[in-house]
């Protein structure tokens, strides 16, 4: 069920090619900058260290840890990742760079196809990103549009390729409550994917219900939900700053975790149970709080049973949190 999960979650866009070898050659240029230490501040809790241990007994166990900079502004710097069950060997380094008013310059995370993103704006919003993934096929555009309390994100051809629709509870862009994606827009009116989001009073968000598109009846069906509670506690990731929608760093790659249902709270997510035809996950998160109400620790316990209600797996993440 996992693995069908995840891949719901990417775009399905179907991307074009552009010969932008400006773009395509940046990355060389970038891979070897230096964040300015000036840009990055050890004060107010701004760095993070945060260190996941999973233990089951169908996966292998193993601890990660990663490491997150973030700016006096609160603005994501730098993210390291370190090798498995090692807190010294990174093995990657996502750096995020910004233009003088504080807007998003660019992104790069290094690799064998690396990951470079590039960001143009009007009017101080972005409406291009240009992305790279280092595979060989080229450089692939998204077209950005702001009407009222909606963002649309076109993906490769301006006028007919794949678009998402993303729906917000004001023209802040504040609250997602709605996303719709549809392939192949001249030929096709029904989104294939609808995702519903719903908040509380303190705009934790409480639900999530994805429906996909039955393509004989043309009506949507609820193919999963997941619904979430907190505590009253600081969500340390709250305080990552953007200058743009956060939505639209789910376009970034590396920094699309701002957008996770534990990043995007104010609070902190102390149980979740996710639904769908083939059974559920129920999640329970226990904390410890430092001082200040941000959490130092989490024991999070995930419990899969199948479709009768039968116990298939349990799942023990530790994770740690570090500030400096």
């Amino acid at each position: 069920m996992k693995k069908v999960l995840l891949l719901l979650l990417f775009p399905f866009f179907i991307l074009s090619c552009t010969n932008d070898s400006s773009i395509t050659n940046e990355h060389e240029d970038i891979e070897n900058e230096d964040i300015d230490d000036d840009d990055i501040d050890d004060d107010d809790m701004l760095t993070l260290r945060h260190i996941t241990s999973v233990q089951s007994f169908s996966h292998l166990d193993y601890t990660r840890q990663t490491k997150k900079w973030y700016r006096a502004s609160g603005q994501p710097a730098l993210f390291e990742r370190f090798l498995d069950n090692s807190s010294t060997d990174v093995y990657n380094t996502d750096k995020l760079f910004y233009n003088s008013n504080g807007t998003l310059d660019s992104t790069y995370s290094p690799g064998l196809e690396y990951l470079y993103s590039k960001y143009e704006y009007e009017d101080n919003r972005i409406n291009i990103i240009n992305y790279d993934s280092g595979s060989g096929i080229g450089v692939s555009s998204y077209y950005v549009e702001y009407n009222a309390n909606t963002i649309t994100v076109r993906a490769g051809n301006i006028t007919s390729g794949s678009l998402i629709t993303y729906t917000f509870s004001d023209e802040n862009y504040d609250l997602l409550i709605r996303e719709e994606r549809l392939n192949s827009p001249l030929t096709n009116i029904y989104p294939h994917l609808i995702i519903e989001y719903e908040y509380d009073s303190n705009s934790n968000r409480t639900s999530k219900i994805y429906k996909l598109l039955n393509h004989t009846s043309l009506e949507h069906y609820v193919y999963y939900t997941e619904t979430f509670t907190y505590d009253d506690k600081l969500n340390p990731y709250k305080n990552i700053s953007t200058t743009d929608p956060v939505i639209l760093h789910n376009f970034i790659g590396m920094t699309s975790e701002i957008q996770f249902d534990d990043k995007i709270s104010p609070n902190n997510i102390i149980s979740s149970t996710l639904t769908n035809s083939g059974g559920s996950n129920i999640s329970t998160y226990e904390y410890e709080y430092n001082e200040l109400n941000y959490p130092t620790s989490l024991i999070k316990t995930e419990v899969r049973y199948n479709n009768d209600g039968e116990e298939e797996m349990t799942i023990t993440t530790t994770e740690t949190f570090t500030y400096f």
